[in-house]
C-alpha cells in the first residue's frame, strides 16, 4: 500500500489520500490511544470524492461522522484493543 496525499484541510486537521496500488481514496485524521499517535483511514466512496474535494462543508460532515465512529465499516485497518480518539 502506497498512500499519497492529494488534499489537506488545515481547518479539519485531515487529509484526502489515494492508495496508488488500488486507486482508492481515503480520508485520514490523527488519533491518540494514550500510548501512540496514529492515523485512521476511512474509504471515500467514488460518489463522495468530487463533493468533498471542492466543498469544505461536505468534507466536515464526512469527517465528523468518521470521528464519531459512524463510518467504521469504511476503516482501512480495524483498530486494536485500545482504540484512539481524535486529536
Amino acid at each position: 500500500m502506497k498512500m499519497t496525499r492529494i488534499q489537506v484541510s488545515k481547518k479539519g486537521r485531515c487529509a484526502i489520500n489515494q492508495d496508488l496500488d488500488s486507486g482508492k481514496y481515503y480520508l485520514s485524521f490523527p488519533v491518540f490511544n494514550g500510548y501512540v499517535d496514529y492515523e485512521e483511514y476511512y474509504e471515500v466512496l467514488p460518489k463522495e470524492l468530487e463533493s468533498i474535494m471542492r466543498d469544505e462543508a461536505a468534507l466536515q460532515v464526512l469527517l465528523q461522522k468518521s470521528r464519531n465512529r459512524q463510518n467504521d465499516e469504511r476503516l482501512l485497518l480495524k483498530p486494536g484493543s485500545i482504540r484512539g480518539s481524535p486529536c
